[in-house]
């Protein structure tokens, strides 16, 4: 693998993954290498290492900020990367690893940007359409078996039990109704000092097909509402919704039925303008104000090694990318405050992992790969945050070009700009009688 590559997988964490039983016991660690290889082989199975998606991806990138020399010799020099892996008739790693990207040319950002780019196209879900409405794709109907052994390996099928006996602090993700259930269940039967708790969730409205009928209208019940069913939203995220019945209405009534005598408290996050409902990451600015606050108040404290430990409940394969979206909150916000440097914090995600039954459900791998799509945003956020710190004054790509649900629109209002600065200068250099 040359240099450049490596340092831009290791700015987006492929790094080493333990796969652990239930129990926490160790069943095998994935080197980095491999974690790599399994990437870029559940890449190659989707379709996304075509000259295709790569002529989109560099005009995508040089929109934002060009390269110097022409988009077609960057995209003919990855197509033959590819081409020289498939030599043999496989998809060979180590051949692609030595001349992916392998060029003066692409810089370290610019090898993460075009990984995040081309991963991001797994997300396949626009704004405001929910994961209960992926499309399943030929390919994972095609490689089942091979697409669940490669997202193993991507450590987002196991499971991930508390490494921890004793946190400071506990937080139950929100989510739809039945994983709301199954993480409080898995709170329940947990056998570690989980300190105080707080169960996540948000304005949201139940709707059919998200959440259990049966569940929604006994919360509307238990709030004295009305069951009224209303649609709301357009093309494919409109549904029917639950008119006036809340996810965080819900996660209280669950909570008084499941965990009566324990003591959990119920963060209500807001809707940030431009999101139809709360998002994980007012959730974890949310809870990060309410657990630093109790840190200066000295009402939490850190273990024997000085570590403030903070445990989110979720399953695979949302837990890993829901800790990264917490762990961030937390630095940004002690980094804010002066206080990175005294205090040290350290959010674990745990949950179940999916089982091997499960693997041949497509709309499972459907939402798997979705979410390595958004694992991959995730990754590609604090790859960010560690290269400007690491290189003073670089010059990034703004985001909105490579995530998924904003770049055709980023790169449409880039091809306007230029047009109207082409524009400009054409009218600016002409002078009659020339």
């Amino acid at each position: 693998m040359h240099a450049n590559l490596a340092k831009a997988l290791n700015y987006l964490d492929i790094t080493a993954v333990a796969l652990r039983d239930s129990d926490g016991n160790t069943q095998s660690i994935i080197k980095p290498k491999a974690h790599a290889a399994a990437l870029f082989h559940y890449l190659e199975i989707a379709g996304y290492l075509t000259p295709e998606l790569f002529g989109k991806a560099i005009s995508y990138l040089a929109a934002a900020k060009p390269f110097s020399c022409s988009n077609s010799e960057l995209v003919s020099q990855l197509h033959q990367a590819c081409l020289r892996a498939r030599a043999d008739g496989g998809f060979s790693t180590d051949v692609f690893f030595e001349y992916f990207c392998n060029d003066p040319l692409f810089k370290v950002e610019d090898i993460i940007d075009l990984i995040v780019f081309l991963q991001q196209t797994a997300f396949d879900r626009s704004f405001g359409v929910e994961r209960d409405r992926l499309q399943t794709k030929t390919w994972m109907e095609q490689h089942k078996e091979r697409f669940g052994d490669l997202a193993t390996q991507m450590g987002v099928i196991t499971p991930q039990p508390p490494m921890k006996s004793s946190y400071c602090g506990t937080a139950i993700m929100g989510a739809s109704s039945p994983r709301v259930e199954s993480r409080i269940e898995y709170f329940n039967q947990l056998a570690v000092d989980s300190g105080l708790v707080w169960a996540l969730s948000g304005n949201r409205e139940l709707s059919k097909g998200l959440d259990s009928e049966e569940l929604m209208e006994k919360v509307a019940e238990a709030t004295g509402r009305k069951a009224v069913y209303v649609e709301k939203g357009s093309g494919a995220a409109r549904r029917e919704f639950l008119d006036g019945v809340t996810e965080t209405m819900m996660v209280n009534y669950l909570l008084e039925k499941m965990c009566q005598g324990k003591a959990i408290a119920v963060v209500d996050s807001a809707v940030q303008e431009g999101h139809w409902r709360a998002t994980t990451d007012q959730s974890a600015r949310d809870i990060v104000e309410i657990m630093i606050q109790k840190i200066k108040n000295a009402e939490l404290l850190p273990d024997t090694q000085g570590v403030y430990r903070f445990m989110i409940i979720a399953e695979q394969p949302h837990s890993g990318r829901m800790a990264r979206q917490v762990q961030r909150a937390f630095n940004t916000e002690l980094q804010r405050q002066g206080l990175s440097s005294t205090i040290s914090f350290i959010v674990e995600g745990v949950g179940p992992g999916i089982q091997p039954s499960k693997l041949n459900d497509l709309a499972v791998l459907s939402q798997v790969s979705s979410e390595l799509g958004a694992l991959m945003a995730e990754r590609y956020r604090d790859a960010r945050l560690s290269l400007m710190e690491n290189n003073p004054g670089i010059s990034l790509r703004n985001p909105d070009i490579l995530m998924f649900s904003t770049r055709d629109k980023a790169f449409a209002a880039l091809q306007e700009e230029a047009s109207h600065h082409h524009a400009a200068s054409s009218s600016s250099s002409y002078s009659p009688g020339n």
